[in-house]
Formats: structure tokens, sequence, C-alpha cells
């Protein structure tokens, strides 16, 4: 029983000593396990804080944006109720247009205006303005030719009147005239039509026919009627 009751006793004081040698550990490491636990639970409060904060970021994200598609949404509508309200409006007012304008044409022509009698009066008039432009026309070619033949006369006249003195210009048995081409009478120079020499000769016949009729109505000159009755006494 003695044996007993030692081994019991260095059994007892065995663990009362390594109990206040563990407890002196815990003691000396007290801070320091503090200080780590401390950072446990700040640093995973910073991850509950964080991973909260992104689900609220997350959250408030996708409800601003559902929010501003459907106000988007909205302001679409709306536009698009205001185009189709514009274009209703604008196919109304031309169908009115046109339903007035066809009720008034019905009406003027019912009322107001003979549709036939104006198409007869229409008729009329373009008749007369043809046949008016028709007489016209004519007047004008017809005063149109006597200008242009009185033309020609006038430029005849001033012509044979030109060519009444240049006799001595034309061609004789020997030489031939300057209006007369060595080349033949196609290369000759004309005048309307004609070549410029019968033009002389004839204006030169003209003009001594001319002399010769007024020399004999002309008293004292040779052949007139004073020599013809000097000779007769």
């Amino acid at each position: 029983m003695a044996w007993v009751c030692a081994v019991r006793e260095r059994a007892v004081a065995r663990v009362v000593r390594d109990y206040f040698e563990e407890t002196a550990l815990a003691e000396s490491s007290r801070l320091l396990e503090l200080r780590a636990v401390t950072r446990m639970q700040a640093w995973w409060r910073g991850t509950l804080a964080r991973g909260q904060l992104r689900l609220l970021n997350n959250s408030a994200r996708r409800i601003q944006a559902a929010y501003r598609g459907y106000r988007g949404r909205q302001r679409a509508a709306d536009q698009r109720r205001s185009h189709v309200r514009s274009l209703r409006r604008a196919l109304y007012n031309e169908a009115a247009t046109l339903i007035q304008k066809m009720y008034r044409g019905y009406m003027s022509r019912r009322t107001r205006v003979n549709f036939y009698a104006r198409k007869r009066y229409i008729d009329e008039v373009a008749e007369r303005s043809q046949a008016l432009r028709r007489a016209m026309q004519a007047e004008f070619e017809q005063r149109k030719e006597e200008a242009r033949e009185r033309e020609q006369l006038e430029a005849a006249a001033e012509f044979s009147g030109i060519t009444s003195n240049l006799h001595h210009l034309l061609s004789t048995a020997t030489q031939a005239g300057i209006f007369k081409s060595p080349f033949g009478e196609v290369y000759s120079a004309k005048a309307f039509d004609i070549p410029v020499e019968e033009h002389i000769a004839d204006a030169f016949r003209a003009t001594r026919a001319r002399r010769q009729q007024r020399a004999k109505h002309q008293p004292g000159r040779p052949g007139g009627p004073g020599t013809k009755r000097a000779a007769a006494t």
C-alpha cells in the first residue's frame, strides 16, 4: 500500500507540475495568440465586409441598369406613340384635304361651272386663236415677200444706176472686161444670177434711149423739133 501511495503522490505532483508549466507556457504565448486571433478576425470581417459591399454594388448596378432600361423603354414608347400620332394626323389631314378638294370640285361643277359648256368655249377660243395665228402668219409671209421683192427692186435699181455709167468696163472684141473671166461664163462676176456685163449693157442701152428721147423733145438740139422746123423753112 505504501508503494501505491508513493506512486500516486508522484503522479499527482507530476500532473500539478505539468499543469503549471503548461499554464505558464500558455500565459507566455497568450499575447501572440491574441494578436493572431485579432488579425484573423479582422481579415475575416474585412472579407465579409468586402463581399457584402461587392454584393451591394452589383445589386445597385443591376437595379440602376434595370431602371435605366425601364426609363429608356418608356421614353422610346412615348416617342413612338408621338410619332404614330403625328403620322396619323398627317394622314387624316391629307385625306380630309383630298375629300374637301373632291367635294369642292363636285359642287363647283354641279352648281357653278358647266363642264361641257366650258369645254366648248375653250375649243372655240382655241379655234379662233389658231385661225388668227394662221391669218397673222399669212400676212407676215406676204409682208415679208413684199419687203423682199421691194428690197430686190431697190437693190436692182441702185445696181442699175451704178452700172449705167460703167459701159467703159465692158468687154470688146479684142479685150475682155474686168467683170468677164477668161476661164468662161461660169467664173464671170454675176449679180442677181445675171452676168454683170449684161447688167451694164442693159443699163447703158436704157440710159442712151432716155437721153435720145429727151433730145428729141428739147428745141435747139440736133434732131429736136426746132431743128426740123428750121430745115423745113
